[in-house]
Parts: structure tokens; sequence; C-alpha cells
């Protein structure tokens, strides 16, 4: 609970907000045993989101209401589309103890105007050891 400046209070049993979600995931991958020590995989990943919610009711909130002039909804069209791709290998240096190395390509698109060009590609690799004991 927040103190406004017209002396009411937000969040209330009578403030309320309509929020609609939406996440679709497509994920896809493989395992290729080469010989008994190197395995290849890798994996494609799709996210599709998109979320919008209408102009908050704020019951609770006395005249003046500090939100009845910017109409908040008009900037929660948000929508984004992440494409993923990774390969590697992992190499069996002992029966407990493997190399694993691992490159990713990331795409992230936002295509709202008011996010300001949010989109993004990302490149990286990573490299471990397992030790299994």
């Amino acid at each position: 609970m927040s103190s406004t400046p017209g002396g009411g209070t937000v969040g209330c049993s009578k403030d309320r907000v309509e929020d609609d979600i939406e996440v679709h995931v497509v994920n896809a991958g493989f395992n290729f045993f080469v010989t008994k020590r190197l395995t290849i995989f890798g994996d494609a990943y799709y996210v599709h989101s998109e979320e919008d919610y209408d102009r908050p009711y704020l019951g609770s909130i006395k005249s003046p209401n500090p939100w009845s002039e910017f109409d908040v909804s008009d900037y929660s069209d948000l929508e984004f589309d992440e494409y993923r791709i990774s390969g590697g290998f992992a190499y069996n240096l002992k029966e407990n103890l493997t190399v694993q190395v691992k490159a990713t390509y990331a795409d992230f698109d936002e295509d709202e105007y008011y996010m300001q060009d949010r989109d993004a590609d990302v490149v990286y690799v990573t490299a471990g050891m397992k030790w299994n004991f």
C-alpha cells in the first residue's frame, strides 16, 4: 500500500488491472554419439511472448487521481521474439572426466516503438569440465 497525492492508497481490493499474457515456446535438440568418447549435440529454441493490459482501475484513489491524465495501457502492448541455436561437443577424457565446449547464437526482437528498439544479437561460447565421483 502506498500513499498517493490525492490522499488515497494503491493496492487495496478496489484496485484492479486486467492483464493478458501469452507465451509460446518451441524447443528441439539432438545428441549424436560419434565414438564412445565423443558426443556432439545441438538445440534450437524459439519463444514468442505477448502481454497487454487495460487501463488500471484504481477505485481506492480519491480525486484528484494522478493516473487520470495518463493511460499506461497505451504502452502495454508488449511483444517479443527470441531465437536461439546452440551446438557443441563433449569429450570423455577418462571414464569420470569430461570436457565440453558449446557455442550459442541468440537473437532477440522487440518491435514496439516505445521500447527504443531493444533488438539484440548475441554470440557466446562456454567451456567446462565435468568430474563424476
